[in-house]
This record gives structure tokens, C-alpha cells and sequence, in this order.
């Protein structure tokens, strides 16, 4: 199976570079990576290497680049009549699901970390510093949000018509989750704020990080469950 996901993977690669138009555009990102970690360094300052903002940015980072490519993953291939190809190579239903996860989750996972440690290298030459423990959490939040939202987004092209569309439904599922805590909590009586304080942690500790890390680890292995019940052969066919 290692085979059929390292295929995949290439596979993936070659389309998302292709897509943005071949090398010229890949020598072009570099310049857009850079202005982007200067633009995150400035706003968050010379210190960015040591904030506790910085594995936040990371994240999002991650987020806003996967968005626009993982609804691709089957409802593009859908759209473009490549699936049927796809389904009649020797793939396993397994390694063809694997495959286009990791090669999501590395593809915004990589720009995330490339973005906050250009952020990082110009905040420490204007005068800042660097936390080992601040960029290790950094590139933790950002592969756990890519691998959640690379999860999402595949589940949702696996069952819509096109990618654009598949796009459209996962950000708003993105901003749905990033807001509806915010709007819910607005919306709540102050006598139930009170008696729902006790239940949320105030303070960052180790305890509640190694809580919230097992969870959403524990969701994106759930999710990942269902979406190989839904790649199968079988019903990518009947699609």
C-alpha cells in the first residue's frame, strides 16, 4: 500500500503545481511565501519567534491554503472525467484515499511552516527572538489543522458534483467552526455563562493541550473512518 500512497501523493503534487501554472509560478510563490512572512513578522513584530500568537498564525496559514485545492481531491477528478481513470488503475481504495490526505496535509503543512519560519527569521535580524518550544507548537497546530481540514475537505468532495462547489461547502464549514463557538457563546444567557465556567479550562496547561491534541486526533481518525467507507470503488462508480 506504501506504493499506491506514494503514487498518490506525486500524483497530487504534479497537479497542484501544474494548476498554478508549472515552474515559472513555482519560482514566483517563493517570492510570495517571503512578502507574506514579512507582512505576519510585521504585524505580530520582532518577536514572533516567541509568541504565543505564533502557532495560531501557523495554523490559519495551513487552513488558508489548503482551502482552495483539497475540494479537488475527487470532486475535480469527478469533474474533469479523470476519475474513471483513476478507479481503473491498480490503486487500492486505501492507498488512493491515504494518498490525496497526505499529499494535502504535506502541501499546507509546508507552506505554513515555510511562511512562520520566514516570519520568524526576519523578527530575530530585526532585534527579536525564538522560543524552541513556541515553533515546535507552531508546527503542531499547523499539521493538526491541516490534517483536520485536509479530512473535512475530503469528505465533502467525495460526495459533491464539482470542485468549486466542494470549495464553497467546506469554507463555510471552516467559518462556521471558527465562529459558532464566538456567536453560541453570545447567545447565552449570563446565568448559563456562570454554571458553564466551571467546565472550561481559564489556563493553557500541558493537561489541557494533551487533551485538545487527543481529540482532534481522535476526530480526524473518525473522520478519516467514514471517508474510506465512502471510497470504495463501488459507489465512486455508481457516482
Amino acid at each position: 500500500m506504501i506504493q499506491d500512497v506514494s503514487a498518490m501523493i506525486r500524483k497530487e503534487w504534479v497537479e497542484f503545481f501544474r494548476q498554478e501554472g508549472g515552474r515559472f509560478f513555482g519560482i514566483a510563490r517563493l517570492g510570495i511565501l517571503a512578502v507574506l512572512g514579512l507582512v505576519v513578522s510585521q504585524v505580530v513584530g520582532p518577536d514572533f519567534g516567541r509568541s504565543s500568537i505564533t502557532p495560531i498564525v501557523s495554523a490559519l496559514l495551513a487552513v488558508l491554503f489548503i482551502l482552495p485545492v483539497v475540494g479537488d481531491s475527487f470532486a475535480g477528478e469527478r469533474e474533469h472525467h479523470t476519475l474513471e481513470t483513476l478507479l481503473a488503475s491498480r490503486i487500492s481504495d486505501r492507498g488512493l484515499l491515504l494518498g490525496k490526505i497526505i499529499a494535502n496535509v504535506l502541501y499546507g503543512w509546508s507552506i505554513a511552516i515555510a511562511v512562520t519560519g520566514v516570519g520568524v527569521v526576519l523578527g530575530v535580524l530585526r532585534g527579536g527572538g525564538a522560543d524552541a518550544r513556541v515553533l515546535l507548537a507552531a508546527a503542531a497546530a499547523s499539521l493538526l489543522a491541516a490534517a483536520l481540514v485536509t479530512v473535512v475537505g475530503v469528505l465533502v468532495s467525495l460526495h459533491v458534483p464539482t470542485g468549486r462547489r466542494a470549495s464553497e461547502t467546506l469554507a463555510m464549514i471552516v467559518i462556521a467552526a471558527m465562529l459558532g463557538p464566538a456567536m453560541v457563546g453570545a447567545l447565552i444567557p449570563p446565568e448559563w455563562s456562570e454554571t458553564f465556567e466551571g467546565y472550561v479550562p481559564t489556563e493553557l496547561t500541558p493537561e489541557v493541550v494533551f487533551l485538545g491534541v487527543a481529540q482532534v486526533l481522535v476526530l480526524i481518525a473518525v473522520l478519516t473512518a467514514v471517508a474510506h467507507l465512502r471510497c470504495q470503488r463501488g459507489r465512486l462508480v455508481e457516482d
